[in-house]
């Protein structure tokens, strides 16, 4: 019996890394897309553009705020359902986070576009450093266009792992890194200066989001598109599993607007420059740790949705072991 028990927590163990690896991979995307933009702002553009980057930065933040709302309070749901072998409820919440959460992502598009300049100028583009403000502008309409993707792939990316569908989930998010690299350079060769910078990564979440959505081609997997079925209240649920998410990451939006005014009015546009690295840097330190963070979210509900403590114990040790490591 102890070779069965023990291979039995030797595929939890690999369940929990593979699950991990993917989290961390989606994550790094997220933060990635902005490190690439500022590794090529700095290195081929001028040192205003690479401070106007830094300023809009906090953009990726702000849109983190709502692809966590759905995607966090989808995965938790979903997962339960999964859990109690509920298909057709892990499906139906799936769907009603989908839907629901493209019909907001186009709104939030246009009012990101309609409104560059007043988030340019609340993010910091104002008194000593409103010679920013064009420069952040464009470079966040040209991030707005990606609005419905991002939004979108967030939300996607945990339903088709846990539809046997990782290894798509990471073929997207590479291919999505690779375009982004060879558009920024197309972008900066063209002229397009932050506006191409930004679309280029627009243009590579779309890509992604293309590649995630062939996986429903498949009619051996249990997640496919139903019609709309849910409840005001039901969805106002969903949402409450992501406040917690979305509240670090206001912190995230309000404290730059604070720091780049401090930032651009006692060293001005070379300091913000220096700001932009630091936050680059700083947002790839919490990869690790949201990757984490999203796993345990995502086979804690599943677990819990079997009524299997056993296996939700072995998974706090090992999420206490990664944590020790970290």
């Amino acid at each position: 019996m102890k070779p069965s028990f023990n291979n039995r927590w030797q595929i939890v163990n690999k369940v929990f890394l593979d699950n991990f690896t993917v989290a961390c991979l989606i994550e790094l995307s997220q933060v990635g897309a902005g490190f690439i933009d500022g590794i090529i702002t700095s290195r081929m553009l001028s040192g205003d553009a690479m401070a106007s980057f830094g300023i809009a930065q906090p953009i990726f933040s702000f849109l983190a705020i709502f692809f966590g709302l759905f995607a966090t309070g989808m995965q938790t749901m979903t997962s339960q359902e999964l859990g109690k072998c509920n298909i057709k409820d892990c499906n139906r919440l799936f769907c009603a986070a989908f839907y629901l959460s493209g019909i907001f992502s186009l709104f939030a598009m246009a009012c990101v576009l309609l409104l560059a300049n007043p988030i340019a100028m609340l993010l910091g583009a104002t008194g000593s450093g409103a010679h920013l403000q064009a420069g952040a502008a464009d470079y966040i309409r040209g991030l707005g266009f990606g609005v419905p993707a991002v939004i979108l792939n967030a939300v996607l990316s945990p339903a088709i792992q846990m539809d046997s569908g990782r290894k798509r989930v990471l073929t997207s998010v590479v291919i999505d890194a690779v375009i982004d690299i060879i558009l920024d350079f197309v972008a900066v060769s063209m002229g397009m200066g932050l506006f191409g910078i930004g679309l280029a990564t627009t243009i590579g979440r779309y890509i992604r989001l293309v590649i995630q959505l062939l996986h429903f081609r498949n009619k051996t997997h249990f997640l496919h598109f139903v019609p709309l079925k849910t409840s005001v209240r039901e969805m106002i649920h969903m949402l409450s599993f992501g406040t917690e998410k979305a509240w670090r990451r206001f912190g995230n939006v309000l404290r730059p607007v604070f720091i780049n005014k401090l930032i651009l009015f006692y060293g001005g546009a070379a300091a913000m420059t220096a700001m932009s690295i630091r936050g680059n840097i700083s947002d790839l330190t919490e990869v690790l740790a949201v990757g984490l963070a999203d796993t345990v979210g995502l086979l804690t509900g599943i677990y819990y949705g079997e009524k299997n403590e056993e296996a939700q114990k072995h998974l706090g040790k090992s999420v206490h072991r990664s944590c020790a490591l970290l």
